[in-house]
């Protein structure tokens, strides 16, 4: 809230804040109303204009608010973030109803637009029409209030029985079915158009999986645009740069090196 900066600012000798990316600021969908949209983006410009210094976690990330006209280069700097690679608290559980012995493909997060949920199962459709894969897509992450996918996720698989047989929307799962999930997959999924960082091509990497990644905005910064196989956003295309990856072989070694660098 606006009011807080004024606070903050009385508080202390300096102001710093950290800003993760601008998908609020641009998608009045993933607000409860417009008045709730233009509060965002009229607190965002505040903060952003009263900081001393402002961290961003990645490059693509400072760029964009420069771009925007939020903040002066030299009020910012970069701070990238990681992951914990910390032992299970409890042994990895198979999720209700996933079958054991069948190729996996999973895909973490939310069910934000940005995800781009709705490619995912157009790649799937793709590698089962265009390279007969037999496996499963298994779709992990919390289900929002505003900007959500769903419907269109719904519209296509109705569309598409067959499809649907080999989706599995599991929405949140505690850590021990996640876990269980990265031991068992082929490779982590991840077609999301905008990221301010990405952690799932660190979590592929940290479980030794191939990530399946588009290299746009901060993705590009992170991991790079060499192990990258989404042809934005053809999903026949993607399919035939994805496939090499879903077996054992010099292609998914390459792309795991990579994503290990």
């Amino acid at each position: 809230r606006s009011v807080d900066l004024s606070l903050l600012q009385r508080l202390g000798e300096r102001l710093v804040i950290s800003h993760l990316d601008l998908i609020g600021y641009r998608n009045p969908a993933y607000h409860a109303s417009p008045d709730v949209w233009r509060s965002y983006r009229r607190t965002t410009r505040l903060a952003l204009a009263t900081a001393d210094r402002v961290l961003f976690v990645s490059e693509h990330a400072r760029r964009d608010a420069i771009t925007e006209d939020l903040i002066e280069p030299q009020r910012t700097a970069v701070a990238g973030i990681g992951i914990d690679r910390l032992a299970p608290q409890e042994p990895p559980r198979q999720p209700d109803g996933v079958p054991l012995g069948r190729p996996l493909l999973v895909m973490i997060g939310a069910d934000y637009l940005h995800k781009n949920r709705v490619f995912a199962l157009e790649l799937v459709a793709e590698l089962r029409r265009r390279h007969h894969w037999d496996g499963l897509l298994v779709m992990v992450g919390a289900r929002v209030r505003h900007g959500s996918s769903a419907e269109a996720e719904a519209q296509l698989l109705r569309a598409d029985p067959e499809l649907a047989a080999h989706v599995f929307d599991l929405g949140p799962v505690p850590e021990a079915e996640k876990q269980w999930l990265l031991e068992h997959g082929q490779a982590l999924l991840c077609p999301s158009t905008y990221e301010g960082y990405g952690l799932t091509p660190l979590e592929a990497a940290a479980a030794g999986l191939p990530c399946i990644y588009a290299a746009t905005t901060s993705l590009s910064e992170v991991v790079g645009v060499q192990a990258a196989t989404i042809v934005p956003w053809d999903a026949a295309a993607s399919a035939d740069a994805v496939i090499a990856l879903l077996g054992p072989g010099e292609e998914r070694e390459r792309h795991l090196a990579l994503l290990s660098q």
